[in-house]
């Protein structure tokens, strides 16, 4: 009663958010225990977010094809050159670690203050906001030269084998497929994600695979490498 007497004395609070004793508490069983909610809370809890419609393998292969990119393609092969196979696994191992570390840190962080912004707004409110701004611009720069560098990759290891078409006509190819597939909606997308992301695992286990054989002396000369003339 007290809330039909509400909207009668104020009828634009029925369009608004409504308060919180407006809201009626239901009560659910949780784990054997008594557990109250809020039905305005679970009815409202999606409003501002993104369309979810990915799924969990789509999920797994952006978690695992973002984590595996140019560096293993390119990147790799100068360090290999440079500084020979044992000092490149200790200085993967080495940031491999260090990364571990960090990544479990802002899990429990995330996993505990669940909120958006992540590594910036941590920074910010725990360390300085000095600290939050320069890792937020950080991000920015971080994504807004991915795609170049995606392309530019793209295209190198394209022009190894095949010198017959302009770099300009392959940047703009690879450019224009990538803006295509985020024009379409999130499920395209992560289907797109998916079948480039199998590509990828399957190509980085040939490869491995493909190591093997040359090393142990599968090559079409017929010389066995072995470990000792990795260098």
């Amino acid at each position: 009663m007290e809330n039909k007497e509400r909207i009668r004395e104020h009828p634009e609070a029925s369009a608004t958010t409504p308060r919180d004793d407006d809201i009626e508490p239901a009560r659910t069983t949780i784990g054997g225990g008594d557990t109250t909610e809020v039905k305005h809370q679970q009815e409202t809890r999606h409003l501002g977010t993104l369309d979810r419609k990915l799924k969990a393998r789509h999920v797994q292969f952006l978690a695992l094809s973002g984590a595996i990119g140019t560096g293993l393609f390119v990147g790799s092969g100068q360090v290999l050159s440079l500084a020979g196979p044992l000092s490149a696994f200790i200085s993967y191992a080495v940031t491999g670690f260090n990364l571990y570390c960090v990544i479990n840190s802002l899990g429990e962080m995330a996993a505990w203050l669940p909120i958006p912004g992540a590594v910036p707004i941590f920074a910010a409110r725990y360390v300085d906001p000095a600290l939050g701004f320069t890792l937020g611009w950080n991000y920015w720069y971080q994504f807004a030269i991915g795609v170049p560098i995606e392309v530019t990759v793209s295209v190198v290891i394209l022009d190894y084998w095949d010198h017959s078409v302009p770099q300009a006509v392959l940047i703009t190819i690879f450019l224009l497929a990538m803006v295509l597939i985020n024009c379409f909606p999130v499920r395209i997308y992560g289907e797109a994600e998916f079948f480039f992301g199998a590509i990828k695992l399957i190509t980085i286990v040939g490869l491995i695979l493909l190591m093997f054989i040359i090393t142990l002396g599968g090559s079409p000369s017929g010389d066995r490498i072995g470990p000792i003339r990795g260098r």
